[in-house]
């Protein structure tokens, strides 16, 4: 089975948040279908699930714990803190196996203000799962977790987390034979969810967010930021 059409995603949980990063190309053999798709889904309030594998498993598995999610607290009138979320997503994995299984892998970060402590978890297809502090999913962990073995600090800022973003997306840029040419970072924590622009620091969803601020990719080609603002 190739990996090489599945995507990379990485994560790491910092001093008092959980960050997750993943490319945005979409190849399929030797073609790139698509350049810009967001592999990180919102599945509630403080967490994310960096999603790598088949197109279609990966957004369909995302759709159903996020909407299984919501018909819990419906029933229940409490939500799923983000150990019961990864219960959750472990037993889905494990049964569909046996039935009609989702060829996809998940990183799950999270936060909870029960504890005031992030969380990571590692999924496969098979429904293994793990408790990283620091984790990769697709081919870029080949590279990456040497780097995390030695760059990962306990109690990290961001900051400091973003200085390790950013020597993650050049290594993989210098040393991965396949051009991963963008890359969407989102952090959680206890004001919720956001988007990183990488290149000023800031989150894209704050109300003093620079306007002229760039969209929240690293390495897009001028000549793509060209086409889409192009009237059609």
């Amino acid at each position: 089975m190739s990996q090489l059409g599945f995507g990379n995603s990485f994560g790491f949980i910092g001093k008092d948040y959980a960050l997750v990063a993943s490319d945005c190309s979409v190849p399929r053999s030797i073609v790139t279908m698509k350049s810009y798709d967001d592999k990180i889904q919102k599945v509630s309030s403080r967490t994310l699930f960096a999603l790598t594998g088949d197109v279609g498993d990966r957004k369909n598995f995302a759709e159903f714990i996020t909407r299984n999610l919501k018909w819990y607290q419906f029933r229940n009138g409490r939500s799923l803190d983000n150990e019961g979320i990864a219960n959750m997503t472990r037993n889905t994995l494990a049964q569909s196996l046996r039935r009609n299984p989702y060829l996809t892998f998940v990183i799950q970060a999270g936060f909870d203000l029960d504890t005031n402590e992030p969380s990571l978890y590692w999924f496969d297809y098979f429904g293994s799962m793990a408790r990283p502090n620091a984790t990769a999913q697709g081919l870029c962990s080949y590279f990456l977790l040497s780097l995390f073995d030695r760059h990962w600090k306990k109690g990290m800022d961001l900051n400091d987390g973003l200085e390790l973003v950013k020597l993650c997306i050049d290594q993989l840029q210098k040393r991965y034979v396949i051009k991963t040419s963008a890359f969407i970072i989102k952090i959680v924590d206890k004001d919720g969810v956001r988007q990183i622009d990488l290149t000023k620091n800031i989150s894209l969803d704050r109300k003093d967010v620079d306007p002229d601020a760039k969209k929240t990719v690293t390495g897009i080609p001028e000549a793509m930021k060209d086409s889409q603002n192009q009237p059609k």
